[in-house]
């Protein structure tokens, strides 16, 4: 059928957000089309004198973008109920994005609201799942009548730890931006566990899935440290700089902070044989950046500088965020030295641990 291109709607069970097309295929497509016109792989229905693409999103943006509103393409177009419409969306998504937690949550979610609607009770009893029992009453349903209905792609299993995944959202314990951002459920779980421990509110658990989305790192203890630098603020909105050593001030909040020579010693020691290559956590504050996290670090660099061996001019990098007085006073109790230091002499720690 003849179809004009400003016609075409997407799958209206597909969430575009969660399921992007991809522009590396859309990119190739437009090229396939441009050298050798446009081949149907797309399956359309009509509804209100418009046409709901079942398959074929990245041709779909492609021919967007090739052709104009009012030109038209020749398209397979079906009858095609809502049923066959989720399952081919559930399909091509499983195809193209496999087992991403927020893809699958997408298709479940769908799948379970399409069944528990009274309008699709048909097409319940008909699954093979479904006893007497449920057909007669509104029963919840459950994870092995959403992977009948979604095919072999969905076990039961997956399906059940999506549903947990699903119900903790919806429930307010876990934020959504976790589930979007996981590439695994495995992921989840981890992070799950994690905040078991560390226990931190939804948008400190938004802060956490972004920065670890970001550093790419999904085992336990990595989530457990960045959930809790989520919630002593080290998260918050960052400007990564590098600023000079003579623009850098120790944490202005943190009164008669102690000194640990064997800490400095380290520091020292260390950049010697290995250069500078950490970073500083703070705050400007006019035209000076205040140190929350690495004020031993801070003390090496002068020393050093004092003593010729390195310049007052010299860039590091240091992460500069929006952080209040408190946050300032709370980072510093969490990350101060010497937690980091195993062997620091035993008198200084007890003396420091006093205060």
């Amino acid at each position: 059928m003849k179809v004009k291109i400003k016609d075409l709607r997407p799958n209206p069970y597909r969430n575009l957000e969660s399921c992007p097309v991809d522009k590396e295929r859309v990119d190739n497509l437009i090229k396939s089309i441009n050298e050798t016109g446009f081949w149907s792989n797309i399956l359309a229905r009509e509804r209100n004198g418009k046409f709901e693409v079942a398959y074929g999103h990245h041709r779909l943006v492609a021919l967007k973008k090739v052709f104009k509103p009012d030109d038209e393409v020749d398209i397979p177009v079906k009858e095609l109920d809502d049923a066959t419409m989720l399952k081919i969306m559930a399909t091509e998504n499983h195809e193209h994005w496999g087992l991403i937690p927020s893809v699958r949550c997408d298709a479940v979610k769908e799948a379970k609201k399409f069944l528990e609607d009274p309008a699709n009770k048909e097409i319940l009893s008909n699954l093979p799942g479904v006893t007497e029992r449920l057909r007669s009453k509104n029963y919840p349903i459950g994870a092995k009548i959403i992977a009948d209905f979604l095919g072999d792609n969905y076990s039961e299993f997956s399906v059940w730890e999506t549903l947990k995944i699903i119900k903790l959202v919806d429930e307010k314990e876990l934020a959504k931006e976790v589930a979007d951002s996981m590439p695994s459920m495995n992921s989840i779980n981890n992070f799950l566990e994690a905040n078991k421990v560390v226990n931190v509110t939804l948008k400190h658990q938004k802060l956490a899935a972004k920065e670890i989305k970001r550093i790419g790192n999904l085992n336990l203890n990595s989530m457990k440290e960045t959930l809790n630098d989520a919630r002593i603020g080290l998260l918050a909105e960052k400007r990564y700089l590098r600023v000079k050593v003579k623009d850098l001030v120790p944490n202005p909040l943190v009164k008669d902070f102690p000194v640990f020579e064997g800490a400095v010693e380290k520091c020292i020691n260390h950049i010697k044989e290995a250069w500078f290559n950490k970073f500083f956590v703070g705050r400007e504050k006019n035209g000076r950046y205040e140190i929350a996290v690495g004020m031993h670090w801070l003390e090496a660099l002068k020393r050093l500088c004092k003593l010729g061996k390195l310049s007052w001019d010299m860039d590091v990098h240091f992460h500069c965020m929006k952080i209040s007085d408190g946050d300032m006073i709370r980072i510093h109790a969490n990350k101060a030295c010497p937690i980091d230091w195993d062997k620091i002499d035993d008198e200084e720690y007890e003396d420091y641990d006093k205060k």
